[in-house]
């Protein structure tokens, strides 16, 4: 289990050995979106998902809520086995975990006013008590006016769409926030007011995050930890500041390499990494590293066994052969 927590307390959620294959269009290999992935939460921390496209992390991500069925493995919520629990056993649960999805028009009913939309979360779970005025805290909360309930989604922007969608997952003070790319369909003048927003409601209302996202600049202001997928793996796993510093797997240093640098000096000095080729297709991932098609450093050893994750000093951990530290120097 990927856990760099030092606390005795039990983690709010565990994935273990998780995995979720659909069916390909031709139905003849299945689509392993995610594929034997382990992965340990802890109350009040916020862990980073981040990938390309096609990776898994949003598919895995909605596994940790149950709202994509398991084919294999367990999720464990605050200590219970959520993982073949029926819909209407999941509800009671929604109160403590729920999701911001990407698309902040997309979630919200373009027939409803914002007010209705709110005040849906307290009628569903039977808490439709004083309804106008928590709506208005709730907007309040989030950085909106009470006038905003009057509105429907079409007259807001997106910056204040993804708001209301954030103030709709955190109405019932869950535990647990999954938040799918909350940031990467906004213009990125907006995108750190979202950011600073999420961490304001963590610190404020104690909330534990987990959020997917391509960029690895989002995760370094909000991630205590990242966990970094390829083809439905996780290939690395650190508290941000380790993976940032010292990437391990080749993967994760070329997603690292394409972060832009403001610094024109600094720019200069760092080695972009281009990746060949294109990712292989989940329904018929290389053998032994996934990664090895596209990895300048793959060996023989590479096509033929597969890597574990191993430790990388305190908590921090990658699945490669042939890690970074034992590449030659090729220009620093």
């Amino acid at each position: 289990m990927l856990s760099t927590h030092e606390s005795t307390v039990p983690p709010i959620l565990e994935m273990v050995d998780v995995a979720r294959h659909f069916t390909s269009r031709d139905r003849t290999a299945p689509v392993r979106a995610v594929d034997g992935v382990s992965l340990a939460v802890h109350q009040g921390e916020t862990v980073g998902l981040i990938g390309e496209s096609g990776s898994g992390k949003s598919t895995l991500a909605r596994m940790m809520l149950r709202l994509e069925t398991l084919n294999e493995g367990r999720v464990i919520f605050d200590g219970r086995d959520i993982s073949n629990l029926r819909q209407r056993e999941l509800r009671p649960l929604r109160k403590e975990m729920q999701m911001v999805f990407q698309d902040p028009f997309g979630s919200l009913n373009p027939r409803k006013r914002i007010g209705a939309i709110l005040g849906d979360v307290f009628r569903v779970h039977q808490d439709a008590v004083d309804l106008d005025n928590r709506v208005g805290e709730l907007l309040d909360l989030v950085g909106l006016s009470a006038s905003f309930a009057t509105r429907y989604p079409f007259e807001l922007s997106g910056g204040q769409r993804q708001r209301v969608g954030i103030a709709r997952a955190v109405a019932l003070r869950p535990r647990l926030v999954v938040a799918d790319e909350p940031v990467s369909a906004l213009d990125v003048s907006v995108q750190a007011q979202v950011l600073n927003l999420l961490t304001a409601l963590q610190r404020d209302l104690g909330l534990t995050y987990v959020i997917v996202a391509h960029d690895l600049g989002v995760m370094r202001h909000v991630a205590d930890r990242i966990a970094v997928m390829y083809l439905g793996k996780i290939v690395e796993f650190a508290e941000t500041e380790a993976l940032l510093a010292s990437p391990r797997h080749p993967y994760t240093e070329a997603l690292l390499s394409a972060v832009p640098v403001p610094d024109p000096t600094a720019r200069r000095r760092t080695r972009r990494i281009v990746l060949s080729g294109e990712v292989p297709s989940p329904s018929a991932p290389p053998s032994g590293c996934r990664f090895r098609t596209r990895c300048v450093h793959a060996t023989e050893e590479c096509a033929s066994v597969e890597p574990l994750l191993r430790p990388f000093g305190s908590g921090h951990y990658a699945a490669c052969h042939h890690p970074v530290l034992e590449h030659p120097s090729e220009d620093r």
